[in-house]
């Protein structure tokens, strides 16, 4: 899953080097907040690595989610720095991959690291998402 973060295009190179090129894919999805360089970057390195991928936008996804969520949405008022929609993005993104997952008999690989578990720095069910975590035992600073 490739969300524009060094950690996910970490987890793909480590995932083709244990695995090989031809037993990993590539899920790209993104969404509003993807920027033009995280989408663009994501397909230079698909294609640089070699592995199949599949882009599925997820943003006719997280309307769906806005508008069935509109009515316990609002009751609540709105903030400053309010990240819902944010962690809904890695929610969906958490429940596509491991359903195409399921699908191919596969194991996702969690791009979560040991700085983000420790702080508690993720998205429950998003995020966290994955039955193995290559980079699970790594702080953040040693993934840079």
């Amino acid at each position: 899953m490739w969300d524009g973060g060094i950690d996910s295009a970490l987890v793909l190179s480590v995932g083709v080097e244990a695995l090989g090129k031809d037993n990993v894919t590539a899920v790209l999805m993104p969404s509003p907040y993807s920027s033009r360089g995280s989408v663009d970057d994501a397909a230079e390195l698909v294609k640089h690595l070699g592995v199949k991928s599949v882009v599925m936008p997820i943003e006719p996804v997280m309307k769906a989610f806005e508008q069935t969520m509109s009515q316990g949405l609002g009751m609540f008022e709105t903030y400053p720095g309010d990240f819902t929609f944010e962690n809904v993005q890695a929610r969906i993104r958490g429940t596509l991959v491991t359903s195409l997952a399921n699908r191919a008999r596969a194991l996702v690989l969690n791009t979560g690291n040991k700085s983000e578990a420790m702080m508690g720095y993720s998205t429950l069910y998003g995020d966290t998402a994955g039955a193995f975590a290559p980079l699970g035992g790594l702080y953040k600073t040693d993934v840079y």
